[in-house]
């Protein structure tokens, strides 16, 4: 399982770099990066980390974090070795890349889009077999995704066999969605603002909706109005 998390948004409705800004303590990003992580742990099949962003101190941050998780779960794995336990659940996060996306080249979410899927198809899969035949979209802005969530979701959803996954509440698709590699041409195809959910519209027969009645978890802070209504 490919998680691409964009992370290269200019905030312009926000009026500064939002993602850096701190929320609840730490900056805005750092919420639902630190879900993702938490995730690949608990998968029970190899999950890569893609994040893509346009910002110098997000991708300090991005490989401060992931070496460090990746290096305290082996540790942990090697300790409960030694023990004669055996781990299940628990990935080491050493599959993960840092794409940029920034000047003339970052004119919207598809472009974003576009160069986490050609990171997926340009980068060797390390001992991933089909697990890494699908492609789940994280937006950096909100911060209130969960991991345990997450986690029901990707389960449900293969066993479904379909090819597009989609959260939802109230009835509405929402973010993050997931796409098999058979959708990597459409997303590729991905323009300006134009994200995944044309691609779930033109193929209504082959998405899986799993509902999540809880609108927080949707939230996303684009505004300062935004940002000030939720970070009290």
């Amino acid at each position: 399982m490919n998680l691409i998390y964009l992370a290269a948004g200019y905030a312009r409705r926000f009026g500064s770099n939002k993602l850096l800004t701190e929320f609840h303590g730490k900056p805005l990003f750092l919420h639902g990066l630190t879900e993702l992580v938490r995730l690949q742990k608990m998968c029970s099949y190899p999950c890569r980390l893609i994040v893509v962003t346009a910002y110098d101190r997000i991708e300090e941050l991005c490989k401060e974090i992931l070496e460090n998780s990746r290096k305290n779960t082996k540790d942990e794995q090697d300790h409960l070795t030694k023990k004669e336990h055996t781990v299940h659940g628990q990935n080491i996060p050493k599959d993960y890349i840092i794409v940029r996306n920034q000047g003339e080249e970052n004119d919207g979410i598809a472009s974003s889009i576009r160069k986490g899927v050609k990171a997926v198809i340009d980068s060797p899969m390390k001992n991933g077999g089909d697990s890494f035949s699908y492609d789940m979209f994280f937006q950096a802005d909100q911060p209130y995704v969960k991991a345990e969530i997450l986690l029901d979701f990707l389960n449900d959803f293969i066993e479904s066999k379909k090819g597009i996954g989609a959260l939802s509440c109230e009835g509405i698709l929402r973010s993050p969605n997931l796409f098999a590699e058979n959708y990597r041409a459409e997303l590729l195809r991905l323009t300006g603002e134009c994200g995944g959910k044309k691609i779930i519209c033109s193929h209504p027969d082959d998405v899986f909706t799993y509902p999540v009645e809880m609108p927080e978890f949707f939230v996303d802070i684009d505004t300062r109005e935004d940002y000030a209504h939720e970070n009290v």
